[in-house]
């Protein structure tokens, strides 16, 4: 089988190689991979810029939908051709402390698929059954190779940023993750501020096509008189960072009412220039949002089943044979999702 393969540490060092295809083991399901997206943690292991977990020769990519190929012994549940999708950290103990408390995104003895464990950039993939999530058949593989990014977003905006209905939520950067978070905080009863700058025009064109509350250019249009509008000068009650910038960190910590709460959800650069004195003087509450646990899955699929997100119009194809040129396009910002179209249904 085909698989792109982080084969060592260091900027770019990968490949497609020809690879045996994986046979499960007990416990396990081998899934014959349709569609597999394209991460922004995805091309910081292509560039090795972060510091995430790593350990090549690996295959890359960890969002996928597909149908099971294989069971391995003991697997019950489950059926061949059943069209599923996988969480990502399939190598937590279950026995830490953040275990136990149901955070295994914090597993302090967590691997990941397409970082530690082969992932999904390949023809097939093997995972433990138990991590398995179940994709109905009436959502298309494109979008169901999006279910881990939405999973994601809704760690961020169910569990991590404190947020009610009639809230007004603002949400800095127009990218995929950007416009996926604007519509789970949206379905989650918020009035959602999305902003860009001025080359991300047609990504704010799309926010009000998905039917976000305000798209705003920053470059050009007050976003401050906005925001102070909507709340009657106290701030955004609410803000998430997706564009990976200082500036777009400062924006929301500047819009963000007195106690308020601030999610760094991009990963941007290791260190950042940030106006501390907001957190301080002000008590903003400042955190991370990191992957998912299992019951994000669950909400992930229960907003797509009920229609509440449109994730389809974000999506850009391309082969696994042109990955190098998907990693490019990539790193021109201009599209929004890219997925590799890898097996036919």
């Amino acid at each position: 089988m085909k698989g792109l393969v982080k084969y060592d540490f260091g900027p770019g060092n990968a490949e497609l190689r020809e690879l045996p295809v994986p046979e499960p083991g007990a416990g396990e399901v081998r899934i014959k991979v349709l569609k597999a997206g394209i991460c922004g943690s995805d091309m910081h292991v292509y560039h090795y810029d972060s510091q995430l977990s790593l350990k090549p020769p690996v295959v890359m990519g960890h969002e996928f939908v597909g149908r099971i190929d294989k069971l391995g012994a003991g697997v019950e549940g489950y059926e061949l051709g059943q069209k599923v999708t996988s969480e990502i950290g399939v190598g937590v103990d279950q026995t830490c402390e953040h275990c136990q408390d149901g955070l295994t995104n914090m597993c302090v003895h967590r691997r990941s698929i397409g970082y530690v464990i082969d992932g999904c950039f390949a023809e097939y993939i093997t995972v433990p059954a138990r991590y398995l999530v179940p994709v109905a058949e009436g959502i298309d593989d494109l979008v169901g190779a999006m279910i881990e990014p939405l999973a994601c977003c809704c760690r961020c905006c169910f569990d991590v940023t404190p947020m009610h209905a009639g809230d007004v939520v603002l949400v800095a950067g127009a990218g995929p993750m950007g416009l996926m978070n604007a519509q789970v905080a949206k379905a989650n009863g918020a009035t959602v501020v999305i902003t860009d700058v001025a080359t991300g025009a047609a990504r704010l064109e799309m926010a009000k096509s998905l039917g976000i509350d305000y798209a705003v250019n920053v470059e050009e249009e007050d976003l401050h008189a906005l925001i102070g509008k909507l709340t009657n000068g106290y701030g955004a009650d609410a803000a998430i960072e997706c564009s990976g910038t200082d500036a777009g960190l400062n924006t929301c910590l500047d819009e963000v009412r007195k106690d308020g709460y601030v999610t760094e959800f991009a990963i941007g650069a290791a260190t950042a220039q940030v106006n501390m004195s907001n957190v301080i003087y002000r008590e903003v509450q400042l955190r991370g949002s990191m992957s998912t646990n299992p019951h994000n899955w669950r909400q992930a699929v229960r907003l797509l089943d009920r229609g509440l997100v449109d994730l389809a119009p974000l999506a850009t194809e391309f082969k696994l044979d042109d990955w190098q040129a998907a990693f490019d396009y990539f790193d021109t910002h201009e599209g929004y999702k890219i997925v590799f179209s890898i097996s036919e249904d």
